[in-house]
């Protein structure tokens, strides 16, 4: 596999000019203090192998960006943060310093893989590899761009059961507030008998508005940043109002439950109406009238603003959105 190469021409001794030209490459003629200044602490970064014959490393995150330095077939780096286009990861090679290195080559495959896993020729999820590389803050990031948050990887991992089989209790938090599907997360770490398992089951209970043992949920919160400390309590606190309002109101309306990923409430009964919130799969809400056509239900909310009425669709072109909690019973037995 060639990889981003080097031409074959190139010295690893690099020399004057400041930036030397190889055909169409640009090197920096030698390496100076200032390119490891500031190392990588001890655990930070993550360990990948290099499975090209070379990679190099570049000064930014693009082909045209000159080359600090390179990694051969066999060696260790270790890998940072994403750039924009999610193709490229800060890097930090022993003999080159900081730089920018490409995780897969368009025409030439993978690059880079994590050490101690299996090869895949795949181009890695992103969002996977940020919850099992327990980086939060690049997976807001990601969120905020699109990304959904329940891919699956080619072993059918999604990043919330990968964030919680490695107790990475952020990436849990960032995750579930964003919609995903932690159900199968919690049935996953039943096993696990370890204190952090134990926090991270009761993290995870209490965001997915189950019962949950509450001193270890409460020491789950002490471990999370602040930011994500107060996500987690506020997600958890709604979500156990919501299952009060749903019995409290049983008498009134016919219940049902969500059956799709998410579901908006909105201020209409139409797709272009205002958005005021949203209910996650699971989740049980009361129906108090329809449209004319059945195909919208009105629902009574509780919000920061006091209490509203909003509209659910309860189907679409995809299949039901809502469905009634009689006949997810009758299904489920």
């Amino acid at each position: 596999m060639v990889g981003e190469n080097v031409d074959d021409n190139t010295s690893d001794e690099f020399q004057k000019p400041d930036v030397m030209n190889f055909n169409n490459l640009r090197v920096p003629a030698v390496i100076t203090p200032d390119d490891f200044r500031n190392p990588p602490q001890p655990e930070e970064g993550t360990a990948y192998n290099v499975e090209a014959e070379r990679v190099i490393l570049r000064e930014g995150p693009s082909q045209n960006a000159v080359a600090r330095g390179l990694a051969r077939k066999g060696d260790q780096v270790l890998l940072f943060s994403w750039d924009e286009s999610r193709l490229w990861r800060r890097a930090w090679v022993n003999k080159s310093g900081w730089g920018w290195m490409l995780l897969d080559h368009p025409e030439y495959g993978p690059l880079l893989r994590p050490k101690g896993r299996k090869l895949c020729g795949q181009p890695l999820e992103p969002m996977c590899v940020a919850a099992m590389e327990n980086m939060p803050q690049d997976l807001r990031r990601f969120i905020d761009q699109g990304l959904p948050v329940n891919v699956e990887d080619k072993d059918g991992m999604t990043p919330v059961m990968l964030a919680a089989n490695r107790n990475h209790l952020e990436c849990c938090v960032v995750l579930a507030i964003h919609g995903a599907d932690v159900k199968q997360a919690i049935h996953d770490n039943t096993s696990g008998s370890g204190q952090r398992d134990r926090l991270t089951r009761a993290l995870l209970s209490a965001l997915n508005h189950e019962y949950c043992n509450a001193h270890d949920f409460e020491d789950a919160l002490i471990m999370l940043p602040l930011q994500a400390q107060a996500e987690a309590d506020k997600f958890s606190a709604q979500g156990r109002a919501r299952r009060a309002e749903a019995l409290a109101e049983a008498t009134s309306g016919e219940q049902y439950e969500v059956v799709f990923e998410s579901v908006w409430v909105r201020r209409e009964p139409t797709v272009t109406a205002e958005k005021i919130t949203r209910r996650f799969k699971g989740e049980i809400v009361t129906l108090r009238d329809f449209d004319a056509d059945g195909s919208w239900g009105c629902v009574h909310i509780q919000t920061s603003e006091g209490k509203q009425v909003g509209w659910m669709k309860v189907s679409s072109e995809q299949g039901d959105l809502l469905r009634p909690v009689a006949a997810c019973e009758d299904s489920a037995g």
